[in-house]
């Protein structure tokens, strides 16, 4: 099935309502966040109520309304899958939220976001 309009204008109110800020797309391609996300340190480097937390917060909870949408074939999932750059995102900040899991005791924490990407990362896996 091809996308339609409204799945597209469903994607466009996601954008208009969730997409992340200027400083926390910057944030996730900083040297500094790669440095603690290889060190493992993010929960330790950086307050409860700190900007970096906020960032990470808010592109974790952009992916996961998209995962949502795509799980739940509220939109076009061919679209979801294309429609922005999840799987290099999750990369960047996924092992962050896999740690998160075991600081608040879930597993489904982040999980419609950690699914979109390695859907998308098959999908562009292919010849």
């Amino acid at each position: 099935m091809a996308a339609t309009k409204d799945d597209v204008l469903v994607l466009l109110k996601l954008d208009e309502v969730y997409r992340p800020g200027t400083d926390a797309r910057k944030f996730s391609y900083s040297d500094e966040l790669a440095a603690v996300v290889d060190a493992g340190t993010f929960f330790e480097t950086y307050a409860l109520d700190s900007d970096e937390r906020f960032w990470i917060n808010e592109l974790a909870t952009y992916y996961e309304m998209l995962g949502t949408l795509w799980r739940e074939k509220i939109v076009d999932e061919d679209l979801a899958l294309q429609w922005a750059g999840v799987v290099f995102t999750w990369k960047l900040i996924g092992p962050i939220l896999v740690q998160a899991r075991d600081v608040f005791d879930t597993d489904q924490l982040w999980s419609d976001f950690e699914a979109l990407a390695a859907a998308q990362a098959e999908l562009w896996s292919r010849p």
